[in-house]
C-alpha cells in the first residue's frame, strides 16, 4: 500500500519550473514522477502529438500510454486505491492518452491541472488544454483573465526558495536588475535602463533575443542563449530592486514578483493587477506604466520592512488550497 496521497507531474519542464515546484520533493506525502530513460521518447512523440492538437487515433494513444506505464514503472501506486494526481503544464498534463489510461486504472481518483502560461501568448494551449479538460476535476491558472474567461480556479504560481546561493558582496553590487526574453519588452526597459542611469541608479539589464546595437551599453546587455536560473539568481541576491516588464499587458503574478518577496528586494512592475493581490505591499512593490513614472524615491526604501510573507507561495500550501477546492466540490 503507498505512503503518499499525491502523485506530481511535470516537474522538471525546466529549470525555473523545477524550482519553484522543488519542495515538493521534500513533501512527506508527495511523490513525484521524474523523467526517467523514456523521457526521450516522450518529449518527441508527445510533442508530435501535441502539434496535431493531441488527435486521439490508436498509434498515439497507445503511444502515450506505454509512455505512461514506464514513468510509473517505479511508483509505489496501488492499483484501484484513491490518490491526487498534481500535473503541473508538461508533455504528460495535455496529452489524452497519457492522462486517460491513468484514470482508468485510478478510477476514484482526483485529477488537478495547473496552467503556468498565458493562453493569450500560447495561442495553441488552448485547443490542448480543451481536449483534456474533460479529465480534469480542476484546472487552476496563474492567469486571472484566462481563469475568469474559462471558468476555471485562479491561483498564484508557488516557489520554493533556493537556499544553495548567496550574496556575493556586502553591499549590494546593482541598484535594479532585469532579465527577460523580448517579446516586446526591449524598448520600455532600455527606457527605463536610461531614466534609472541618469538618476545616478546602477543598473544590469540582459534581453535575450535579437540585440538592437543603438541599445547596448554597459549595463544593458543582450544574450542570445538563455542564462541558467542559477546565474539569475546570483544577479538577485547581488541587487535591490527586481525589474518586472510583464509581456501582452498580461495581468497575473509572475515569478519575478515571488522571487521579490522570497528573498526580500523591491519590485518595479508594469503589472497592473498587482494592487488586487491579498500579498501586494506598497512598501516594497512599485506599479508603473513608462519611465518617467518610477518615483526614484521608492528605491530608496528598505526591502527589510517588507509586510508580506513568502508562505503564501510554498509549495505545500498550493496542496493545501487545491485539497479545499476539491472537500467544496
Amino acid at each position: 500500500m503507498s505512503n503518499y496521497s499525491t502523485f506530481v507531474f511535470g516537474l522538471h519542464v525546466d529549470d525555473a519550473v523545477e524550482q519553484a515546484f522543488r519542495q515538493f520533493e521534500e513533501l512527506p506525502d508527495v511523490f513525484v514522477i521524474k523523467k526517467n530513460k523514456f523521457h526521450f521518447i516522450e518529449k518527441k512523440i508527445l510533442g508530435i502529438t501535441r502539434r496535431l492538437h493531441q488527435s486521439r487515433n490508436r498509434k498515439s494513444d497507445f503511444v502515450s500510454r506505454f509512455i505512461c506505464a514506464s514513468d510509473l514503472h517505479d511508483a509505489p501506486l496501488a492499483v484501484g486505491s484513491r490518490y491526487n494526481f498534481f500535473f503541473i503544464e508538461s508533455y504528460q498534463a495535455i496529452n489524452y492518452g497519457y492522462v486517460s489510461s491513468l484514470k482508468e486504472k485510478f478510477p476514484d481518483s482526483t485529477f488537478t491541472l495547473f496552467l503556468v502560461n498565458a493562453l493569450k501568448e500560447y495561442t495553441s494551449l488552448k485547443k490542448w488544454v480543451e481536449n483534456v479538460e474533460p479529465l480534469y476535476d480542476h484546472i487552476i491558472s496563474c492567469n486571472q483573465r484566462d481563469a475568469k474567461e474559462n471558468h476555471w480556479i485562479y491561483r498564484p504560481d508557488c516557489y520554493t526558495p533556493v537556499k544553495e546561493i548567496g550574496v556575493t558582496s556586502a553591499v549590494p553590487l546593482n541598484d535594479v536588475v532585469f532579465l527577460a526574453s523580448d517579446k516586446g519588452r526591449a524598448d520600455l526597459a532600455h527606457e527605463v535602463y536610461l531614466y534609472l542611469s541618469k538618476m545616478g541608479l546602477k543598473c544590469k539589464f540582459f534581453i535575450l533575443g535579437k540585440a538592437k546595437p543603438e541599445y547596448e551599453r554597459e549595463g544593458f546587455s543582450y544574450i542570445s542563449q538563455a542564462m541558467s536560473y542559477e546565474d539569475y539568481l546570483r544577479l538577485v541576491f547581488d541587487s535591490r530592486c527586481i525589474l518586472e516588464i510583464v509581456a501582452n499587458n498580461e495581468e497575473f503574478c509572475t515569478l519575478r514578483t515571488m522571487e521579490a518577496i522570497t528573498y526580500g528586494k523591491l519590485l518595479l512592475t508594469t503589472n497592473r493587477s498587482l494592487s488586487s493581490e491579498p500579498f501586494f505591499d506598497e512598501n516594497s512593490m512599485y506599479i508603473f506604466n513608462k519611465a518617467e513614472d518610477i518615483d526614484i524615491d521608492f528605491l530608496k526604501n528598505d526591502p527589510k520592512n517588507m509586510k508580506v510573507s513568502a508562505d503564501y507561495f510554498t509549495p505545500s500550501n498550493l496542496l493545501k488550497f487545491i485539497s479545499e477546492e476539491l472537500e467544496r466540490k
